[in-house]
């Protein structure tokens, strides 16, 4: 497995991925129609989830203490 430092690494760039994202949502609700930006919000979902399965909830079963939701 990664060491702890590299997956601080990962864990804090994946929460700036996510912030991103969730700004990129908001700041362009109401700029296009809503089937649109029904659209949008999928795919904006879609990448937050594959974020968490994928890089988050691996480097929290390593490092538990890690997760600040817990």
């Amino acid at each position: 497995m990664i060491s702890k430092n590299v997956a601080q690494t990962i864990k804090n760039q994946s929460l700036r991925a996510i912030e991103e994202l969730s700004k990129m949502l908001f700041e362009v609700q109401g700029m296009c129609p809503e089937e649109d930006f029904n659209g949008i919000r999928r795919g904006v979902g879609s990448c937050i989830i594959e974020i968490q399965t994928e890089l988050l909830d691996p480097i929290y079963r390593v490092y538990p203490e890690m997760d600040d939701l817990k």
